[in-house]
């Protein structure tokens, strides 16, 4: 994302909080910049809140409402029927958030500047506000060393995945982001990966449908065994170097990759002062999760059992493991349909 836009809005801001008041909810201050709707920087008269605005023509947008709740921030999508207008304000409620609804604010902007129309451009603001909303909260429950190794061992895998499928078709099977069951899926393939910061063989499963291979040719695990290193890659590096890739790929990969991150709870280079080192990968261990693979499921507990979380030890699955060869043709073929 880009810093531009946020020094014109931060500049725009701050003159309209200087400005004269009104009988007006928003002052607001057009943003002159190529897009298909109009961008308004705006202060709320009654308290001096900070907003972007959005407008558009009723009858060029979408017909459905768009939705977004998250603490601090508003949402509000208001049509003017006496002049046809469509305004979509995003408020600031709570200013400890300002850094956040800054980054927001020029991510919607941004994004939406590559609609082909104002129907798209509305759709494009629906779609980010929903990654947006999944994004902060995961960040309220916490996005700690758990959250952080998850999604540097899931970017390590779509790093193998790009080279050897491509990397537009590696994102679109990065499935994990989007609540998919599992953190990979093509058809009748998925795999789902675990991160381990040391050699220890135990891994943390959510469910008891992770591991249930049912209405799948097969549903491999991959365990991305990590260990800190001063001369490693820390997750920010990583994620700029997928970024690299997929913006080499075309602007649409790159916007789904970053649609992505945000859904798994990753904002940007904020994350270089959380508490995660650089890594370097020891090992990628990847087994067939089929036959007598260690595993809970709903097939092997009670009825009574709705739900369960459990640490699997693979020390006992090494027959199960693939070797280097055989994980190379399984990434290999994702590829097929893409």
């Amino acid at each position: 994302m880009t810093s531009r836009v946020r020094d014109v809005l931060t500049t725009a801001w701050q003159a309209l909080a200087g400005g004269s008041s009104g009988d007006r909810e928003w002052r607001a201050l057009r943003i002159e910049l190529t897009h298909r709707l109009q961008v308004f920087a705006a202060v709320r008269e009654a308290d001096g809140t900070r907003g972007v605005l959005f407008e558009c023509p009723i009858a060029n947008s979408p017909t459905w409402r768009l939705r977004f709740e998250s603490e601090g921030l508003h949402l509000t999508d208001d049509r003017d029927g006496r002049n046809g207008s469509r305004r979509i304000t995003l408020a600031l409620e709570r200013s400890d958030l300002d850094a956040v609804f800054l980054v927001i604010a020029d991510d919607l902007i941004e994004s939406s500047r590559m609609a082909g129309n104002d129907h798209d451009a509305v759709a494009t603001l629906g779609a980010k506000l929903a990654a947006w909303q999944t994004c902060l909260k995961l960040r309220r429950e916490g996005f700690g060393q758990e959250r952080m190794l998850g999604l540097y061992g899931e970017l390590a895998i779509l790093d193998l995945l790009s080279s050897a499928v491509g990397t537009a078709r590696a994102i679109e099977v990065w499935s994990g982001p989007e609540r998919g069951l599992r953190d990979f899926e093509a058809g009748p393939l998925a795999i789902e990966v675990k991160t381990s910061l040391g050699a220890s063989g135990a891994v943390r499963i959510g469910s008891l449908d992770q591991l249930d291979p049912r209405g799948l040719h097969r549903l491999t695990l991959c365990r991305v065994v990590v260990v800190p290193d001063d001369a490693g890659v820390g997750l920010v590096d990583l994620v700029e170097r997928v970024r690299a890739a997929a913006s080499a790929a075309g602007p649409g990969i790159r916007t789904v990759l970053d649609q992505r991150l945000l859904m798994s709870g990753y904002i940007g280079a904020g994350e270089r002062d959380a508490p995660f080192e650089p890594l370097s990968i020891l090992t990628i261990e990847s087994y067939d999760v089929c036959g007598d693979f260690p595993r809970v499921t709903r097939e092997t507990v009670p009825a009574a059992v709705l739900s369960a979380e459990y640490r699997l030890y693979l020390g006992t699955a090494s027959r199960n493991m693939l070797t280097e060869q055989e994980f190379r043709e399984l990434l290999m073929s994702f590829g097929v349909g893409g």
